[in-house]
């Protein structure tokens, strides 16, 4: 597991079909919800690589959960 830090706290979600809000920086970890394309949310902490799949914990809402990196850009 490697931690970096993230540039700016804005992203948004580009996958077609959303992107799965995981409880842990896992793709193993449970759903905990499901964000549609184009939903702008914030990076809470520095990047984790786990398995060579890099992962936010982001907050949405008021919810916190974590998302993998290729469903991001930034804004």
């Amino acid at each position: 597991v490697v931690e970096t830090k993230v540039e700016s706290n804005n992203y948004s979600i580009i996958s077609k079909t959303g992107a799965n809000i995981r409880s842990a920086p896992s793709k193993t970890s449970e759903v905990i919800f499901k964000l549609p394309q184009n939903t702008i949310l914030e990076i809470l902490n520095d990047s984790i690589i786990d398995n060579d799949i890099t992962w936010y914990k982001i907050s949405y809402n008021s919810h916190q959960g974590w998302v993998s990196k290729k469903l991001l850009e930034k804004r």
